[in-house]
């Protein structure tokens, strides 16, 4: 499993390299060419040289993972993490770490369901994140994961 940030234009605001960093997760950090006007920047650090547009750099992402193989994917403007309280029926402030490892939770889930698509939800309409393996859900490009297919 490889972990991608995909850095675009957030200079002086990127925050998600140092959080993983922070946390002890190994990363790789894709951005197109411009590497040095990041001011911090932590992980694997790889230009890709695509034209601007964080598509190019998700897959250049995706093109570094094996078939079968998932790769997680955040944003690179981390602010703070949620979970949804459910005795309170409301979103709380919770660690990176919690969200981080509900994802790896819900990656072991996937494989057995056979999905290949998986994230956690950025909204603070509690609809969407009540059924933790619901059917529905909202899937943002914050923070995911995709297995490789062929």
């Amino acid at each position: 499993m490889k972990v991608f940030t995909l850095y675009y234009d957030r200079f002086k605001t990127a925050t998600t390299s140092k959080l993983l960093n922070d946390n002890g997760i190994k990363h790789i950090v894709l951005c197109h060419y411009n590497s040095q006007k990041f001011i911090e920047l932590y992980g694997e650090v790889i230009e890709t040289n695509n034209p601007k547009g964080i598509q190019y750099n998700l897959n250049s992402g995706l093109d570094m993972l094996e078939v079968g193989e998932w790769g997680i994917f955040l944003s690179d403007d981390y602010k703070k993490s949620f979970r949804l309280d459910k005795v309170q029926n409301k979103f709380i402030e919770c660690e990176f770490s919690e969200v981080y490892n509900n994802l790896l939770e819900t990656i072991e889930v996937a494989d057995k369901v056979g999905a290949k698509l998986v994230g956690m939800n950025c909204t603070g309409n509690a609809m969407f994140s009540a059924n933790k393996y619901g059917k529905y859900g909202l899937v943002d490009g914050r923070m995911f994961a995709i297995k490789k297919t062929d």
